[in-house]
């Protein structure tokens, strides 16, 4: 069995510099919906649509007091390209 390893990293705060939430784009969520079910003590749940070069998807997250948890069966849209 092999030993685990610490790998240190470095911010790499030139590649941020450019980028620029508010367009969109492949990869970048976009909230298009939120709700709550059962008034303000619930949860609130919030879908994003994410674009990706092999089409739209759809997740799911839901917003609790203590923690936010996305929903692993997300919806998967096709969209062609061409």
């Amino acid at each position: 069995m092999s030993q685990p390893q610490v790998l240190e990293g470095a911010l790499v705060c030139a590649a941020l510099d450019d980028l620029d939430l508010a367009a969109g784009g492949v990869a970048v969520p976009e909230p298009i919906a939120a709700w709550s079910i059962a008034g303000p003590q619930s949860p609130y749940v919030i879908a994003f649509l994410a674009p990706s070069y092999e089409g739209l998807n759809v997740r799911i997250a839901i917003v609790e007091a203590e923690r936010v948890r996305e929903l692993t069966d997300g919806i998967y849209l096709y969209r062609c390209a061409f």
